[in-house]
């Protein structure tokens, strides 16, 4: 069978787990992943079809069908229960899998293909991605799974970007006839009203949901809409800024995104994201308490759409400038190791400085450094 390593990743505070190392057992069902480097870790062992090859073929063929299913470690079926292993130097783990195998049952479609490559997937009930489908030949698809609540999904990514998802119940039968109709994906497209009416002038607006990985796309004035078409989903839009304006009003529509989700849809087409930004900014100083101890600043706003604002000070001193007008609070550490900072959640056990920011206005704070990673 083959194991996966997923490896914790922290990118502008989020996080998120990517494939890494694997490995096959052996005869014994041993394995081994060597050379990881320090840090946190998820084991995923990948779903296997029972071999029957003490069995003559046709018989094995007319045996009811077992697979080894998805297994996270120690014993979860989705990766929402998936234990945290952490490595550290020099170390090693014992990670043990015990699987049984369960019947597995066969199921089957079409997708509407128009001469394209499609990639099929199969997602358990919490949106993890479960065995592909045994194949595909014109438009018709199958596969075969354990009993439980399923989502087949197809993909086109090329010159076009289509997708389809057809939800199922597997209860002891096969299962025929799910046919799947591609549908274009809505482009993503972002409206910037600005004061200063500045043709060059770019947002970042970065899209998260709790079972997707987190994307970010840069839009203009003069390139409002992205090649990238938005998945189905409830995403939170936050937005940053370049060349010095700040950010008042992010909406969609009717649907103020501090407040709410964008919501995508295949076939649909959202109402472009419309990004107002203002020339009152304000700024803020933050000196970090401990001397010229070096510090890692963040500043968090209360308002979702404004992403958190990082700064290093070396000397123990730094300066945000551009800042929207507010409420925020501040945080200085010693150090952001996996520090999953976006999430308000990561940072409740940690004590900062609430400051209110007026428009035009520049305020200084003092800060303790709260120690991390054993600084």
């Amino acid at each position: 069978a083959s194991v996966q390593c997923l490896t914790a990743s922290i990118n502008s505070g989020r996080l998120s787990w990517n494939p890494g190392l694997a490995a096959s057992t052996s005869e014994d069902g041993s394995y081994e992943i060597s050379n990881l480097s320090p840090g946190r870790y998820r084991l995923r062992l990948d779903e296997r079809r029972v071999p029957a090859f003490d069995l003559p073929v046709h018989v094995a063929g007319r045996l009811p069908t077992e697979v080894y299913p998805l297994q996270f470690y120690p014993n979860a079926a989705d990766e929402a229960g998936a234990q945290t292993i952490r490595i550290e130097p020099g170390g090693h783990i014992q990670a043990d899998f015990t699987v049984s195998p369960v019947p597995a049952f066969r199921v089957s479609g079409t997708v509407n293909l128009r001469d394209q490559y499609v990639n099929l997937s199969l997602e358990n009930s919490s949106g993890t991605e479960a065995v592909p489908p045994m194949g595909q030949s014109n438009g018709r698809w199958s596969l075969s799974a354990p009993s439980g609540s399923w989502k087949v999904v197809a993909n086109v990514f090329g010159n076009t970007q289509e997708y389809a998802e057809q939800s199922f119940d597997l209860r002891g039968n096969d299962l025929s006839n799910i046919n799947l109709t591609l549908q274009p994906l809505p482009k993503i497209r972002v409206h910037i009203s600005d004061p200063e009416a500045s043709p060059s002038r770019y947002v970042q607006v970065t899209f998260s949901s709790p079972n997707r990985s987190a994307f970010s796309i840069a839009a203009s004035q003069d390139n409002p809409e992205s090649p990238q078409g938005l998945l189905p989903g409830a995403y939170q839009v936050s937005v940053s800024v370049a060349n010095g304006s700040c950010i008042d009003t992010v909406t969609s529509g009717n649907t103020d995104l501090s407040r709410d989700p964008l919501i995508g849809s295949p076939g649909g087409t959202p109402a472009p994201i419309d990004v107002s930004l203002r020339s009152d900014c304000a700024s803020l100083t933050v000196h970090a308490a401990d001397g010229t101890l070096p510090a890692s600043v963040l500043l968090i706003s209360d308002n979702h759409v404004i992403e958190p604002a990082m700064q290093e000070a070396p000397a123990g001193t730094s300066e945000f400038a551009n800042v929207s007008p507010g409420q925020y609070v501040v945080y200085a550490f010693s150090s952001l190791d996996d520090l999953e900072y976006a999430n308000p959640e990561a940072l409740r056990e940690y004590s900062g400085q609430s400051v209110t920011l007026a428009p035009k206005e520049h305020a200084e704070v003092k800060i303790a450094i709260a120690a991390r990673g054993g600084q």
